[in-house]
């Protein structure tokens, strides 16, 4: 996999415990989601297979 979108990470302040902002973008390029149907679509119809009955 190699994503288009990407996110990021910031520091929000020098304290350790404090947690960072962090912005997954996921998605936000649309090539991202174009693959991401084709991938669920190829999952659900191998989910469909004969060999998986029973």
């Amino acid at each position: 996999m190699s994503p288009h979108s990407r996110g990021s990470a910031t520091l929000a302040s020098p304290s350790r415990p404090s947690r960072p902002p962090w912005d997954p973008a996921l998605l936000r390029d649309p090539r991202d989601l174009a693959g991401t149907l084709a991938g669920l679509r190829l999952a659900r119809h191998a989910g469909t297979a004969t060999a998986l009955d029973s």
